[in-house]
């Protein structure tokens, strides 16, 4: 199976038993990223060299064993209404374009701190205000399964990023739809659990959540939703100024079914 298309839990285990390496991984999805990206549009900014960067240390500890393996072999990717110290973040919008925020989102602040590496930002409609993913800054971003639909929206950069095999993990939103209709668009599952844990600062979304890549093989629940409930976990969390709500996405399987509309019995990208 290419690296590109294991679920997280399974890169965590192979980076664990030093079958993969951290550096190996993030090359192996920045690789996929030039393949299937230009078709797609899903992803909208790289962080190659931070991520290769973070890759590199996240190896040196694993092989330390200094660290757990736990967080330091997730890569997620970012939808781009949250901030991202030194990266632009656009929101799809003509008035953020160029913006180059100076601190992190919390979320993103949180996942990194836990050695979680961003590979990259994804599309979205401007300030994640529709159910399409389209905007007049980074344009539209096409359905993986079927290039002349769409992947839904706000969150459809990240489902349709995560359905191509350019990212494990990812970062989205959710107010109404945002994450469920691009998930049922592209046929992958979306749990929205809502809690009082999440913060939004650093967003123009109201909600944070996660979303994770589902597998290409049937595995067991347990294993399909370790990486997104700790994804969750620790993107959760209240600021001072009091707790907001989150919804979160689980790992799901990756073999495509007649969820949605968009779906097909085969993919029309490579691989």
């Amino acid at each position: 199976m290419p690296t590109w298309m294991m679920d997280a839990t399974s890169l965590a285990l192979a980076i664990r038993d030093k079958t993969l390496s951290p550096v190996e991984v993030v090359s192996a999805h920045f690789e996929r990223i030039a393949v299937v990206n230009p078709k797609i549009n899903a992803i909208v900014t790289l962080l190659e060299r931070d991520a290769i960067a973070g890759a590199k240390a996240a190896e040196a500890s694993v092989m330390r064993a200094t660290r757990s393996v736990h967080f330091t072999a997730y890569r997620f990717t970012v939808k781009d209404s949250f901030d991202r110290a030194g990266v632009t973040t656009q929101h799809g919008s003509k008035l953020f374009a160029g913006y180059v925020p100076t601190r992190d989102a919390t979320v993103v602040q949180r996942l990194r701190d836990a050695g979680a590496i961003a590979i990259a930002k994804t599309n979205l409609p401007e300030f994640s205000a529709w159910t399409e993913t389209d905007n007049r800054v980074t344009g539209r971003t096409n359905n993986p399964w079927n290039l002349d639909r769409k992947p839904g929206g706000s969150s459809g950069g990240e489902s349709a990023a995560i359905a191509a095999g350019c990212s494990p993990l990812g970062l989205g939103s959710d107010v109404a739809i945002s994450l469920r209709g691009p998930a049922a668009c592209i046929g992958i599952v979306a749990l929205a659990a809502a809690t009082t844990a999440a913060v939004t600062a650093g967003s123009t979304g109201p909600n944070a959540l996660s979303e994770t890549q589902p597998t290409r093989t049937v595995r067991s629940d347990v294993d399909r939703s370790a990486a997104s409930a700790s994804f969750a976990n620790t993107a959760c969390g209240s600021l001072p100024s009091g707790p907001r709500k989150i919804e979160y996405a689980s790992a799901t399987s990756r073999t495509v079914r007649a969820i949605g509309p968009a779906c097909q019995k085969r993919p029309v990208l490579p691989g």
